[in-house]
């Protein structure tokens, strides 16, 4: 099982750092936001339609000529992701024999939580 590849990681890592843009600024464009992202529009609509079904995000859009993005009400969140490391760990600890089928189950609610769907459906399939 490898660790999480770094396409996903650095995804992972933009759409938190996509909330915590539109919250510093209060609202945002879709071509700003892409341009501070290096990123298409088509890919800055993938991760906002991420953040509000997976995430459950209450992104909100102004539509027309001058559109912005803003985030509902004063919702907040403590942004946090799993590095590397931490990812990895867990992965470890999921092969571990003495684990049960429910600690297994946890470990891959969390992974899935913190958005390595991924690496969580691997886990999933070694157990059946």
């Amino acid at each position: 099982m490898k660790s999480v590849d770094k396409k996903y990681r650095s995804c992972i890592e933009r759409r938190f750092l996509i909330v915590a843009y539109i919250k510093a600024h209060n609202i945002a464009h879709y071509k700003e936001l892409a341009k501070v992202f290096g990123i298409s529009e088509m890919t800055l609509l993938k991760d906002l339609k991420f953040l509000r079904e997976v995430m459950e995000v209450p992104i909100r859009t102004k539509c027309g000529y001058d559109g912005y993005i803003y985030i509902d009400g004063g919702w907040n969140v403590l942004i946090r992701y799993l590095n590397e490391e931490e990812q990895h760990t867990l992965v470890e600890i999921f092969k571990l024999e003495f684990l049960t089928f429910k600690q297994r189950m946890i470990i891959i609610r969390i992974l899935e939580k913190f958005g390595y769907a991924n690496v969580a459906r691997e886990l999933k399939k070694s157990l059946y």
